[in-house]
């Protein structure tokens, strides 16, 4: 278990990262709490039993507010906050579930989170994942929020399997999320924006000057 020592020296190393990115003049910054990652440990149910982070819902989820404000406090009000929550650990009520992240949600506003990146699962072998994943299975937790009341207040962005242009465009067409976020379709293809500026019919979007001639 992280000692409450680790626990201080990780909120100074979260307050002085953050600062260090804004030096940067970086847009956006997004913070991680899904798919293993170290947030997504506190706020499950099977993890840290102590009385500070474990136990109840509102002890489990104190760490990661608790840090999301540090972030806050040290990023502009006027550049956006994302947050990446692991909606789902598809391991049922024994597990984080979409209902506690529809509580979650509201705290996060409260804060300033601009953007709810909203993934799944990754922290249990016992998860039970729909077989064969389909193209944008996480969408509908993206869904489900902004079908609730804090839909307005909050964007989000789904992830997972997003890979072709028509389907990332109709995603935020449906309303079903704000943005879309990609990974892997941009390892395969690094030059995807155009490509897909080109067969959604944009005509006016700018190419970067070193491509200029391969228009």
């Amino acid at each position: 278990m992280v000692s409450f020592y680790n626990i201080s020296f990780f909120r100074k190393f979260i307050k002085k990262n953050t600062t260090q990115i804004y030096k940067s003049e970086s847009e956006a910054v997004s913070k991680f709490s899904s798919s293993s990652f170290f947030f997504e440990s506190y706020i499950n149910s099977r993890f840290f039993f102590s009385t500070f982070t474990g136990g109840s819902f509102e002890n489990r989820v104190r760490l990661l507010l608790e840090l999301t404000s540090l972030v806050r406090q040290a990023w502009p009000s006027t550049k956006p906050l994302s947050v990446r929550l692991s909606c789902d650990e598809w391991v049922g009520s024994e597990g984080w579930t979409m209902e506690d992240t529809l509580r979650l949600i509201p705290q996060l506003i409260e804060l300033g989170v601009d953007i709810i990146d909203t993934s799944s699962g990754g922290n249990s072998s016992s998860q039970k994942l729909p077989v064969p994943l389909q193209p944008g299975y996480q969408v509908p937790f993206s869904e489900a929020i902004k079908n609730s009341k804090y839909g307005t207040k909050i964007m989000t962005a789904p992830v997972g399997l997003i890979v072709e242009a028509k389907q990332a465009n109709e995603i935020v067409e449906q309303g079903y999320g704000d943005l879309v976020l990609m990974a892997r379709e941009y390892l395969r293809d690094p030059h995807f924006p155009l490509r897909a500026a080109k067969e959604l019919g944009v005509e006016e979007f700018s190419w970067p000057p070193q491509y200029q001639r391969a228009k």
